[in-house]
């Protein structure tokens, strides 16, 4: 394929600088990935105002898609990154009355579970809105045969399955692990499963404490999650054993991975969560719930435990 052949491709997605969101974290990896081919001509059209520092391709803010610079005026492709963003009927409707495909890959928000949050609101939306959305694009990239079958109240043309990657870390110099699990992610309560993680925690504190053991929750606050979290620690006097650390990010992340001895996870509902892939990329054990698609995985593999 020469270069005048080249796929061009426009991702369009709600990009930010906060490192505790999925999308924000995977999308600009995805990309940079992508931009390394030189038969693909790859840009980002972001819905938010975030500087991307790491963005090794065209960044555009809100604008038409007619007046973007070519080639990106004029794509082959464009692919949408998540379901729920007001733009997102408007600019596929554009897409259709110009017959460009596009693509979406939904990150979990079409799951079951997912769609019981707000479950009247985005009935509502989906009617007026977001089911024509969905129906009209070539494809729905779905991340995990989990968040496939999770997802099959929507009806589309076809989907494909593949999973996020993940830039490998250096392990060559890991410091000696600490006696600690972490966790690091949106304080979300619910969908992250910290309350499972809690309540799950008071029957065997006294052996884990009896063994130096400690749990760390790294993020940020999410709707008032860090109170609820603190209250609930505090009811099961927890406070010796789990700390509410706050958002890490870049060495920060790095440093507390590599202190870990393993990483817990239970969702109750994820695409792919790129969190797991990075434990693993720095040699950690996971203990994950079916929710984070990576139960049958760790059981399969030996890399951890599925609950």
């Amino acid at each position: 394929m020469s270069n005048t052949d080249s796929l061009i491709v426009l991702h369009i997605a709600f990009v930010t600088n906060d490192f505790t969101s999925g999308v924000s974290t995977v999308v600009p990896q995805y990309l940079n990935a992508q931009a390394s081919n030189k038969n693909i001509k790859i840009a980002l059209l972001n819905l938010a105002t975030d500087r991307l520092s790491t963005a090794q391709f065209p960044v555009f803010s809100q604008a038409p898609l007619s007046e973007l610079p070519a080639p990106f005026c004029n794509p082959s492709l464009v692919v949408f990154h998540e379901i729920y963003r007001p733009e997102f009927p408007r600019l596929s409707a554009e897409l259709i009355k110009r017959s460009i495909p596009y693509i979406i890959t939904p990150h979990g928000s079409l799951t079951a579970i997912a769609q019981k949050q707000r479950h009247l609101a985005k009935s509502l939306l989906n009617a007026l809105f977001y089911n024509r959305f969905i129906q009209n694009a070539e494809c729905i990239h779905f991340l995990s045969e989990k968040e496939a079958t999770s997802s099959t109240s929507f009806n589309f043309k076809k989907m494909c399955i593949i999973p996020n990657g993940v830039n490998i870390p250096d392990v060559s110099s890991l410091q000696k692990k600490l006696n600690v699990a972490s966790f690091i992610g949106r304080l979300d309560i619910k969908v992250k499963g910290l309350d499972l993680l809690i309540n799950s925690l008071p029957p065997i504190a006294e052996e884990l404490k009896a063994l130096g053991a400690g749990i760390n929750i790294y993020g940020p606050d999410d709707n008032g999650s860090i109170e609820k979290l603190a209250r609930l620690i505090d009811e099961h006097r927890l406070g010796d054993l789990v700390s509410l650390k706050g958002p890490i990010s870049g060495q920060e992340k790095a440093k507390a991975l590599r202190e870990s001895l393993f990483y817990i996870q239970l969702s109750r509902t994820e695409g792919f969560p790129t969190s797991v892939l990075e434990a693993l990329g720095y040699g950690l054990p996971i203990i994950v719930t079916e929710g984070t698609a990576w139960k049958q995985i760790a059981n399969n593999k030996g890399i951890g435990i599925g609950v």
